[in-house]
């Protein structure tokens, strides 16, 4: 077997873009868990305040996932959108360790931090996402709503009878 057979029938780099998103959700929990303890701990907030405190964040996430990243990413490379995803969500993690004290304030410095770090993970996600399926050769446009329950199978089948075709 020649060095060139190997290299043909050694499988790809398709697996980087799921490492991506493995790697970034890791970091993910670590920063959440991380200031979950600063909102409980050090500020003495209740789980339903640090529940609270945290919508910021789920507002970037749901903005940047499910607004204006799909329309960036039709603009733009994925890389560029997952290079300014991860730029934002670096930005408002340098704003917590630049400005984040036990008596900071709460819409000064945690507020836009979380918002960024939402931005910047929906951004990351999104073109991970996209990056992976488009090299996935199972991918489709459109794929019929699963569902293992029988109970549940007449409503899946309700629901595809609905359910948009993509143009090919």
């Amino acid at each position: 077997m020649s060095p060139q057979d190997a290299t043909e029938t050694a499988p790809q780099a398709a697996a980087s873009p799921a490492i991506g998103r493995k790697l970034g959700l890791a970091l993910l929990v670590i920063a959440t868990a991380q200031l979950m303890l600063v909102l409980d701990d050090v500020r003495g907030y209740s789980a339903m305040h640090t529940g609270l405190a945290y919508l910021p964040y789920v507002a970037g996430v749901g903005l940047a996932s499910g607004g204006f990243g799909p329309r960036l990413l039709g603009a733009r490379p994925a890389r560029a959108v997952i290079a300014a995803g991860m730029i934002i969500c670096a930005s408002g993690l340098a704003w917590y360790v630049m400005a984040l004290t036990p008596a900071s304030n709460y819409y000064a410095v945690m507020l836009p931090a979380m918002l960024a770090g939402g931005v910047g993970t929906g951004l990351t996600f999104v073109g991970c996402t996209v990056t992976g399926m488009r090299r996935s050769p199972h991918a489709t446009l459109v794929s019929r709503p699963a569902c293992s329950i029988p109970a549940c199978r007449p409503a899946a089948r309700w629901a595809w009878a609905l359910w948009p075709r993509s143009p090919r």
